[in-house]
């Protein structure tokens, strides 16, 4: 009798180690076997929508904060090779916020195709408006030849010992379609004690394939806004996100400066925020009727800005940039912005080094030493 008890035990035994060997959740990325291949390319995921199957429309860049939606994730893949695969597994890390899930779907065969195809990888979830998600080391494992058991219940390893894999390293983004790539929360200005430079600060709730921001400013005037500076965009938030700029080169001789911040994505398209406006006093006492800017000239855009109003009453100008070798004559029409005077199709053409610049209108003319760096 106790024999036949301890063999029960050894029985048992033995079965408990094989069901605890063979499992239901086996991560396979964590094998020691090599497999690479590039069989099968991940092309990217998306969230669908749980009932219609369609993926998640851009009013969810709309949403509450808080509002939940009933979702799948899909994904987009090609299969390059010929042959047939057998008992393939699709394994990854999804993270939704803060929160992981080992995702591991059993796929199947895989028949030859080269076209596009979609898959559900992980069934109905709740996706709270706002949460980025991205899969972790996205990858798909598959024997290449039909024979042995079929493992969509449990595996182990070994199963796939003999396999092959592909997918994607890293981190692998979402795609949540959003209407725009920028949704925008503030927009404001204000001015240091003198007067003399401004401060934009601004914020976006969430950006989505954001690149950069393009500030612009018009003087004087609403509708002759040009670039000033650029900023980097945060690329993808669902948080707030705060940027600041200082304008502390404003030209001479302005009572009023005018602001707008360009936000332009990674395919190029873009959107405006609102104008915002500031009252400066930039006006110059000094021997020069004008002021030219920057000095060092680090590019080809050089400006000329009046800083004396009543030494000009509107004639025809003429500016003459002298260099060591030679020179170039410019004339500016009657009447031009003369706060805003652009000389870089002239100053392209002018080599590194010291150059002057000669301003004459009506009777009058002034010198002005500039260098090119």
């Amino acid at each position: 009798m106790k024999k036949v008890i301890k063999y029960i035990l050894v029985l048992l035994v033995m079965f408990s180690s094989a069901m605890l060997s063979r499992g239901q959740d086996v991560d396979l990325r964590n094998c020691s076997f090599s497999c690479t291949s590039n069989d099968i390319t991940i092309i990217g995921f998306t969230l669908v929508d749980a009932t219609t199957g369609l993926p998640i429309s851009n009013s969810v860049s709309q949403c509450q904060d808080g509002e939940t939606f009933q979702v799948k994730l899909e994904m987009t893949y090609k299969f390059n090779a010929a042959a047939t695969r057998y008992n393939s597994r699709f394994q990854g890390l999804l993270k939704i916020g803060n929160t992981e899930v080992f995702i591991n779907q059993y796929v199947g065969t895989f028949n030859s195709t080269s076209t596009e195809t979609k898959l559900i990888v992980y069934d109905t979830f709740t996706w709270e408006c706002g949460t980025n998600l991205s899969i972790i080391n996205p990858q798909f494992f598959w024997r290449p030849n039909e024979g042995g058991a079929a493992l969509e219940s449990t595996y182990v390893c070994n199963d796939y010992s003999n396999s092959k894999c592909s997918g994607s390293a890293g981190t692998v983004l979402v795609n949540v379609p959003i209407e725009l790539p920028v949704v925008w929360h503030d927009f404001s200005i204000s001015t240091s004690p003198d007067q003399k430079n401004t401060s934009l600060i601004w914020s976006t709730l969430k950006e989505w394939q954001s690149s950069h921001f393009e500030i612009e400013r018009s003087v004087n005037q609403a509708d002759r806004f040009e670039i000033i500076d650029s900023i980097p965009a945060a690329g993808y938030s669902f948080e707030v996100k705060n940027y600041r700029f200082i304008d502390n080169q404003i030209p001479n001789n302005s009572t009023r400066v005018y602001y707008r911040v360009k936000q332009v994505d990674l395919d190029g398209s873009f959107d405006f925020s609102k104008v915002v406006m500031a009252n400066v006093n930039t006006i110059v006492e000094g021997t020069s009727s004008w002021r030219l800017f920057p000095n060092p000239l680090l590019d080809d855009n050089l400006k000329v800005s009046l800083q004396n109003p009543s030494a000009y009453q509107g004639e025809e100008i003429y500016v003459r940039l002298i260099t060591s070798q030679t020179s170039y004559l410019h004339s500016i029409p009657i009447c031009p912005d003369p706060y805003n005077i652009d000389l870089s199709p002239i100053t392209k053409n002018i080599p590194t080094g010291l150059f002057l610049v000669e301003i004459s209108w009506g009777d009058r003319v002034e010198t002005f030493k500039i260098i090119k760096r």
